[in-house]
Parts: C-alpha cells; structure tokens; sequence
C-alpha cells in the first residue's frame, strides 16, 4: 500500500518498485485526481478524505482490514505520522519506520541538535537565550545585553517539523520579536529555535540512509543548488555529492539517536570555510527522491523487496547527475511573484543543462488537470458572457 498520491515524487516511488520487484501496489491520495492514482502503475486505487489525523488513521485502518497489504509505504509527515499511530493499534501490519520514540525524538530538532553536540558534530550556534519570556503565553522580550553579543542575520525555525516551511532569516533586530512570534503561532507545541545564520555556500548537503536493524543498507548523498523557499526547503536544482566522510558522520548520528529501520535525510549547510553545520534529520522520504532514484539507488524497492524476501533487479548506481523540478520551481515563482523573476527562474532550470525530474508521461499526468481546469474556467466565462 502506497501512500501520499499526490507527492510527485510517489510516482517516482511507484515507477521504481514496478521496475525492480514484483508486486501489485494499492496506490492511497487525498484526490481522484492524485498523481499516483491518475497513473499506470497502481493494481487498486483508493480515496481518503479526512483532513484530521484521527479521521485519515481511521481511513487507514478500514482500508488495511478490506485490502490486508503485505507492506505499508507512507511517504509525507502526515502519512508518518498515521502509520505511526496505525502500528500501535494494529502491530501486524508491516511497515519499515524507526520506533515511536526515535521517530519522535527525530522530528525534534532540538533533541536532534543536542545529540549532534554530545559526539562531536558541528550545529549552528544557539541564541535563545537573547529572548525573555519565550516560553509564556504573553509574549517574548528581547534581552538587550545579550542581544548586543550576537551578530545578524539570525535563522529561526520551528523545533518541532510539522511538514510545512516553518523558517525565517533575519536581518535586524527590529524583525526578530514580529517574526518570532508569528512562527510561534503556527507551531504546535510553542517552540522556535534562534540560531546563528549559516553564511557560507547556499547549497544544503543531504545525506540519505536505508536503516534495517540499526545497519545500514543504501545510503546516497545530494546538494541542494536551488530551493523553494529560497532559505531552505524543497530542491528545484540538485546533484550528486557523495562525500564519505559526511557520510560516517550522519551514520554515526543516526546510530546515536538509536534509528533501528526505515529511510531518514540528514541535512546541513556548508560554512565558509568548507566544514558542516548539521540542520535537521528528516526520517521520511525526501521531495528529491527522484535524484537518488533515477541513478539507482533504490531505497524504496530495496525496503520493499527486503522485507517481503523478493529479488530485486539491480542495476549500475550513477555516481553524477544533475537533476531539475521545473514544475516545483513554476509554481513558487507564480506565487511569489512580487520578489520571484520568471526570467532568472527559467534561466536557473535551463542552464547549466540538467535532467528533469519527471518523464513525458510525468508531464503529461501533471499538465492533464491543469488543462481541464482551464477549459472549465474558459467554458464559465464565455457562458457568462452570452447571459
């Protein structure tokens, strides 16, 4: 059963466990419309329409009961997060995520930094303590001495992930107190982490690992060239970067947390002098999948096919290529209009020349919708207009 429909990158998912194994999927979206299910590769479609958790848990329950899958694949936070729940009522059902503890502790960016510090691996600097009062209901202050001692800009971030871009750089001091506390409303528990602002490379560093048994299994590396938001969060135009030593240390990482199983990004961002400052860990799998699995790293088919003991089809992993998400980068600079130019977009997609993220059929499953709705809204209007 494979979940998150309507993520681009779970058509690659699907692409790829069609090619390398043997097995039917019952593909799982939000929307009729959902990539995934609009495409070839499901043997069995299925519909869910809560948009609480409790009532997508509920969903994912009665459709395990009807279709008793053999192996659950979530994709997105939300689907984590209701796998997560769904093994705790119901333990037979197979799925590949680290346990409920780990999980938790690694969506915690805090938690994640203060394991990072204790073995010896490189965090941005932490500024709390410049705020007073950060934890009340009545809002912060700024410590005024303290705030003398740090330099702009500053990065904020909501601890705890909550699968939506909760970032800010800040410039001045003037904005650190508006921009705190709006972040803090949309968290869920309260929390925003003040840390000191990467100023190096403006790429982001992944390194990616299939964990089974607390070994591990595949793991891959990328640089994110250009995101969406700028500051830092979905990749427009990535590469291969395999660095073994960043490697070690992001296995070295995960083995501290205690990851016993599944698929987990950790993330950093370059200092000017060329060494890394740990971000965050992300135990799902990443928008830029589609990298990893274009040159053969197959994380998803080997989770797939390791667990239910089928043979799966390798073949020759690409150590370099350079990849784009135009359609990604399309709808950020649409909206986002005021300080996003479609020239220097178009531009940064194009050149240097990259492979795109998704295939001919990708596109058209993409455009399909789009046309429909166009059409629709053409239709609307000229009916208006014979009123």
């Amino acid at each position: 059963m494979l979940l998150d429909g309507s993520n681009t990158h779970t058509l690659q998912i699907a692409r790829e466990l069609k090619s390398c194994l043997s097995v039917d999927i019952l593909g799982v979206g939000s929307s009729p419309r959902a990539f995934l299910l609009r495409s070839k590769y499901p043997s069995l479609r299925a519909v869910t329409k809560s948009d609480s958790i409790e009532g997508y848990v509920e969903e994912l329950l009665h459709l395990i009961r009807r279709y008793r899958p053999d192996f659950i694949l979530p994709v997105g936070y939300s689907s984590v997060a209701a796998v997560d729940i769904v093994r705790s009522l119901m333990p037979a059902c197979a799925t590949w995520l680290p346990s409920t503890e780990v999980l938790k502790t690694c969506l915690d960016k805090a938690k994640v930094l203060e394991v990072a510090r204790r073995i010896g691996i490189d965090t941005p600097a932490e500024y709390g303590h410049i705020l007073i009062g950060s934890s009340g209901s009545n809002g912060a202050n700024l410590d005024m001495a303290s705030l003398a001692t740090v330099r702009f800009p500053l990065f904020l971030k909501g601890s705890l992930e909550a699968g939506v871009n909760l970032t800010a750089k800040i410039d001045t001091a003037d904005d650190l107190l508006p921009k705190y506390e709006e972040l803090k409303s949309r968290t869920t528990d309260g929390r925003v982490l003040v840390q000191e602002y990467i100023d190096g490379d403006k790429s982001t560093i992944g390194c990616a690992f299939l964990i089974h048994d607390h070994n591990v299994v595949l793991s891959f590396g990328h640089e994110e060239l250009r995101s969406v938001p700028r500051t830092g969060g979905s990749a427009t135009r990535i590469r291969t970067y395999l660095d073994p030593v960043l490697l070690q240390d992001s296995a070295r990482l995960l083995h501290a947390l205690g990851f016993d199983r599944g698929v987990a990004l950790v993330e950093y961002k370059k200092r000017r002098p060329g060494s890394y400052a740990l971000m965050e860990i992300n135990p799902k799998f990443w928008a830029s999948y589609t990298l990893a699995s274009r040159c053969n790293y197959h994380f998803a088919a080997e989770m797939v096919g390791l667990h239910l003991g089928l043979p799966i089809k390798k073949r020759r992993q690409k150590r370099a290529l350079e990849m784009v998400f135009p359609l990604r980068e399309a709808g950020y600079v649409l909206g986002n209009r005021d300080s996003e130019s479609l020239i220097a977009s178009a531009k940064a997609m194009l050149w240097p020349p990259a492979k795109w993220d998704m295939s001919l059929y990708d596109l058209w499953l993409a455009v399909t919708p789009l046309s429909r709705f166009i059409k629709i809204a053409t239709n609307n209007r000229l009916s208006r207009r014979h009123r």
